[in-house]
């Protein structure tokens, strides 16, 4: 593992909105077949619409992580749609540099958005979705204790349809709250 004291990890906000647009403009167009967006519909946004998309709200926050300033890694929690109690979040967004990679770094990721997920007063479990080849995403949530629920193929403008896997962790706050104290 590289030195960690060089990399930090924050929640982004509107001043991150240059390196947040560049950062996943790169991702989709070099990735774009392990992600839902496309880089054809993503470039197209105004800087209106990127700064919106950072900006952090009760319910939502992109976390990012930073090598020496530079944002090299993001993801994202955010109140899952498809639960009208409000108590499951999505976990999404979840891209690290590919020069980053396989160094245990995407680590300091997946702790800050759990931690924060964790304290969120509404969330008792997150739902994520992973496309069904993408086995270095998976094995990595597998180990933070996520669980399978179903595959479901899913369909994205611009692409064909594709099977994805949706998984879900569940929390028990009482012992994440006494953990934590």
């Amino acid at each position: 593992m590289k030195n960690t004291k060089r990399y930090a990890v924050r929640v982004l906000d509107v001043k991150d909105v240059s390196a947040f647009r560049d950062l996943l403009l790169c991702a989709f167009k070099t990735e774009g077949e392990f992600l839902g967006p496309t880089y054809e519909d993503e470039v197209l946004k105004s800087d209106e619409q990127w700064r919106k998309k950072v900006s952090p709200t009760e319910n939502m926050h992109y976390f990012g992580l930073f090598d020496r300033g530079d944002l090299i890694g993001v993801m994202k929690a955010a109140p899952w749609d498809e639960d009208a109690s409000g108590s499951t979040a999505l976990w999404g967004c979840a891209y690290l540099k590919p020069e980053y990679r396989g160094q245990k770094l995407a680590k300091l990721l997946y702790v800050a958005r759990e931690a924060w997920t964790l304290k969120h007063p509404d969330y008792t479990s997150v739902v994520f979705f992973i496309r069904h080849d993408n086995n270095r995403s998976q094995s990595i949530h597998l180990r933070h204790g996520a669980q399978m629920l179903f595959s479901r193929i899913m369909e994205w403008p611009h692409r064909q349809p594709s099977v994805w896997n949706w998984y879900r962790v569940t929390f028990v706050k009482a012992v994440a709250q006494k953990l934590a104290a």
